[in-house]
């Protein structure tokens, strides 16, 4: 005996997401393989691959959207069997590629739809929506069918952050964007994570994904063939080339 009092042993924190041997398809045809992920608190991660890899299916099948066979486990609980607006209250947000606006309310309509009963002081809040993207500020009473392609994705980004997420899943953001949002875009994501908010980001565009991510996952028929940094994705063109198309 040393005199001291034993190091206490401290209980494993269970990462914010984790995915096990999910599976999922349409009408037969099996989509997800297999696929075993896990997001980490405060954490950003690339979702990579082809059209066609399973991205999507696999975020809407992480929300509830999609039927799915294997574990969704949200801080160690499982999501089996809960609807999506249950999902979503225990924040995990989802912001979808088809920019799911409501076209005959305002976009200040739209962003109060998204807000949650506050279970502490929001990290993002109206006033932080006007001041990243001020378009959508300026068109604050116009009805958001009228917006531009660009501006309702940005409106649907901001209508799931209001809500106060602790992991948001983003769909291709960048789709169809100017580089001049695509800009704008990549600053609000850094500034998220910087905030201690987790995503899971699906993007197409490499420069985008490596820039504001820690860690890369790509995905290829339907499972996980790559988890690395984005200096190791960089290091491996044969990877790329295989699939990613680059």
């Amino acid at each position: 005996m040393n005199g001291t009092d034993p190091e206490p042993v401290r209980a494993a924190v269970a990462p914010l997401l984790e995915v096990r041997d999910l599976r999922s398809g349409y009408a037969g045809s099996t989509v997800l393989q297999g696929v075993d992920l896990v997001v980490q608190r405060g954490e950003a991660v690339a979702l990579l691959g082809r059209n066609g890899s399973g991205r999507s299916t696999l975020a809407r099948a992480l929300m509830g959207l999609q039927e799915s066979q294997g574990e969704r486990l949200w801080r160690g609980e499982s999501l089996r069997g809960l609807p999506p607006h249950r999902v979503a209250r225990l924040g995990l947000g989802y912001v979808p590629e088809s920019r799911d606006i409501f076209p005959g309310l305002t976009v200040r309509q739209n962003l109060l739809l998204g807000l949650q009963p506050q279970r502490r002081t929001p990290r993002w809040t109206l006033q932080d929506s006007w001041r990243m993207f001020p378009a959508l500020q300026a068109r604050e009473h116009t009805a958001a069918g009228r917006l531009s392609g660009g501006e309702q994705q940005m409106l649907t980004l901001c209508r799931t952050l209001v809500g106060d997420p602790d992991l948001v899943i983003v769909d291709e953001p960048a789709e169809g964007l100017a580089p001049q949002l695509v800009d704008r875009l990549a600053r609000c994501l850094a500034d998220l994570h910087a905030r201690g908010l987790a995503l899971l980001l699906i993007e197409q565009k490499l420069a985008l994904a490596l820039t504001v991510c820690q860690r890369c996952l790509v995905m290829g028929r339907g499972t996980i063939v790559f988890n690395g940094s984005p200096r190791a994705l960089r290091e491996r063109e044969d990877l790329r080339q295989e699939w990613l198309g680059l």
